[in-house]
């Protein structure tokens, strides 16, 4: 199955954007609150600029080369 990949406009990226990071609780709190279950593994932030593309982590180390289909 073939996939059509969407055109990007081109915008210079970022040197760096710090993510959120997960923190325990107990339960999520009440209310219309979007959350996301903690779970052990990598967490990284995918930066989408005109023909570039950059995976990475919380400290800024690059995850292109360990997920290349990712980065695809």
């Amino acid at each position: 199955m073939a996939t059509k990949k969407r055109s990007r406009s081109r915008v210079a990226l970022p040197k760096f954007a710090e993510p959120m990071k997960a923190r325990l609780v107990e339960r999520p709190p009440p209310g219309d609150w979007l959350y996301e279950v903690k779970l052990d593994g990598f967490r990284a932030l995918a930066l989408l600029g005109g023909s570039e593309t950059k995976l990475v982590s919380r400290n800024d180390n690059d995850f292109a080369t360990r997920f290349p289909e990712v980065v695809e």
